[in-house]
């Protein structure tokens, strides 16, 4: 079995809260930091859970919050995201991903003293999270938002995808020819543009893994792989088990022995789910491929908090 590895993602969230008060005054936080529990990291080794900030949920707790917590401390309320979601990639240099989150709670659903939020895959008050925060003052210091019942909540969950703009390399052998390999983020800009469109998976499944032939070459980073393109497998079944807490997966693709594939193989153009992630990688040895023999590749990546 081959390998190539794939830059590692970074994510970092951020909250805030807009309290519209009965006689119509508006109290808007400022965006605060959460923590990405390992309970969330693990929902993107998932392909069977749902969006993992699908749902927000509400607490009364104040326990300083933790990587290895796995809900609110004191569950208080909930709602889906009910609000269209937003995209905006920063562009050059370093292209980051921002996405906002929005839920709305109609007036009257909540009422008392909200300390602590978190985004969650599970509706209602049981499943993990995904993140957890206390909800801070100007000060960054905790405090509690009083909900009465004419008024009405709504929470902002702001995730950035921070991936790398450099070129990564690497190496593999095959019948005793080394072939090295550069790569690098495609479509860069694109990147998580529909986050609630397979989010999880666009950290740890693949969809799509193009073959490209002897020209194949390397395109800019906002742009995809040049060259000539051939097929795209559909044989993407062997994805390794996923291990919860290592925050990294692989996934094999099957090039067959068969007609469609009789061609040297020089480049891959991947595609995680729904195009939110996209890499480009060329060799600088053809892989001799012909319709007799097979060829497997595993690529690996990575996703952690930044």
């Amino acid at each position: 079995m081959k390998n190539i590895g794939l830059p590692h993602n970074g994510l970092k969230g951020q909250y805030k809260t807009v309290l519209t008060k009965g006689d119509g005054t508006v109290v808007e936080s400022p965006w605060f930091d959460n923590i990405i529990l390992n309970t969330g990291l693990d929902i993107l080794g998932s392909r069977t859970t749902g969006f993992a900030m699908g749902f927000l949920r509400l607490g009364t707790g104040t326990s300083a919050p933790s990587v290895t917590q796995t809900n609110v401390e004191s569950f208080l309320a909930t709602v889906g995201n009910n609000i269209p979601n937003s995209h905006v990639n920063l562009g050059a240099p370093n292209f980051h991903s921002v996405s906002t989150i929005g839920y709305a709670f109609p007036q009257g659903a909540v009422i008392g003293n909200v300390t602590e939020l978190a985004t969650s895959p599970n509706s209602g008050s049981i499943g993990e999270c995904f993140s957890r925060s206390l909800i801070v003052d100007n000060t960054n210091t905790p405090t509690a938002l009083t909900v009465t019942a004419i008024d009405q909540l709504t929470v902002y969950y702001k995730m950035t995808v921070i991936t790398s703009t450099a070129d990564f390399v690497g190496s593999f052998v095959i019948n005793g020819v080394t072939h090295n390999y550069t790569g690098r983020k495609a479509r860069i800009e694109s990147t998580f543009s529909n986050i609630a469109a397979g989010f999880n998976s666009s950290f740890s499944l693949m969809s799509q893994a193009i073959y490209y032939t002897n020209n194949a070459s390397l395109g800019p980073i906002t742009e995809s792989l040049l060259g000539t393109q051939g097929s795209n497998p559909t044989l993407f079944s062997e994805r390794d088990v996923y291990t919860p807490g290592s925050h990294t997966c692989a996934q094999q693709v099957l090039y067959p022995a068969t007609a469609g594939y009789n061609t040297p193989i020089k480049g891959f153009y991947i595609f995680f789910s729904d195009g939110n992630n996209q890499y480009q990688i060329v060799l600088d040895t053809a892989i001799p491929k012909t319709s007799s023999n097979e060829l497997k590749i595993k690529f690996g990546f990575s996703w952690g908090r930044v």
